[in-house]
């Protein structure tokens, strides 16, 4: 013996409705997603030690240098596959990966 409700096929459910409201659903719920990963929460912070601020200054580059790697940058230098390979090489070479 069934108990539930009985719906006919022409209930009056829109189908096309249907599709519509789950795909603006699903995409208010990826903007929400994308929203949500690009702003940092309120609580949200980043402590460095001493120890870490000194290796980022000694770690930083002269004025002139980081100049000259700007204007490699904006040249398209780091286009080209073989430094592409070269960087990727020194990289890997270093072990900071």
């Amino acid at each position: 013996m069934n108990v539930g409700p009985r719906i006919s096929p022409d209930a009056g459910l829109d189908l096309e409705a249907a599709r519509r409201l789950e795909q603006r659903k699903a995409g208010t719920q990826r903007d929400a997603a994308s929203n949500a990963a690009s702003r940092p929460a309120a609580g949200d912070r980043v402590e460095l030690s001493q120890t870490a601020r000194a290796r980022a200054h000694a770690a930083s580059l002269p004025g002139e240098q980081l100049d000259a790697i700007r204007t490699r940058i904006s040249d398209g230098t780091y286009n080209d596959l073989r430094v592409v390979d070269a960087v990727a090489r020194r990289i890997l070479a270093s072990g900071d990966l």
